[in-house]
């Protein structure tokens, strides 16, 4: 699939506005490569991921889905915790976040939590890669709440018993 695009600049914008017209080339040029990468990905992952969500019926036909606590929790702040390099330096927050509101990891930053003995109430898992022996490891996966995608290897869905909150992400 071809993309292109043409950049119309009317007049008076670039005296207003040159710097960002300067950028917008490679901006775009950026957006376009984004979306080439995710429709490859698409191409070569669609089948797999099918066929992960056929495998993972059988684990998620006694569970609801994650859409089902929409409006629930109204007016409760949510702390979505991503693996990244202020985690270790902010980690130690995460006790007090817990107590006002719901704590959200993703499994890459699950480890980190782990090793500080914090346990999150919600671990989020979109990965479609088979890493589920390192959530085995974690100290808390039996005890938190696991979004795990439809389409994540159907390992992660068998990791742990705690209830089980099935996700679509699109």
């Amino acid at each position: 699939r071809y993309l292109d695009a043409i950049i119309v600049r009317t007049p008076g914008y670039p005296s207003l506005y040159g710097d960002t017209l300067l950028a917008l080339p490679n901006a775009i040029q950026e957006l376009f490569q984004r979306i080439g990468i995710t429709q490859n990905t698409y191409e070569a992952r669609a089948q797999v991921w099918v066929e992960d969500i056929l495998e993972n019926l059988s684990t998620i036909v006694d569970t609801a889905p994650i859409l089902s606590l929409i409006g629930k929790y109204r007016g409760v702040p949510a702390f979505i915790v991503g693996a990244g390099p202020s985690l270790d330096k902010n980690v130690r927050l995460l006790e007090e976040a817990g107590k006002k509101g719901i704590v959200f990891a993703v499994n890459s930053s699950a480890k980190a939590l782990a090793r500080h003995g914090i346990a999150p109430h919600v671990l989020a898992c979109i990965e479609s890669m088979d890493s589920s022996h390192l959530l085995k490891e974690l100290p808390f996966i039996d005890d938190v709440v696991r979004a795990f995608s439809l389409c994540a290897a159907p390992n992660f869905l068998k990791t742990g018993t705690g209830p089980l909150l099935p996700l679509h992400e699109h």
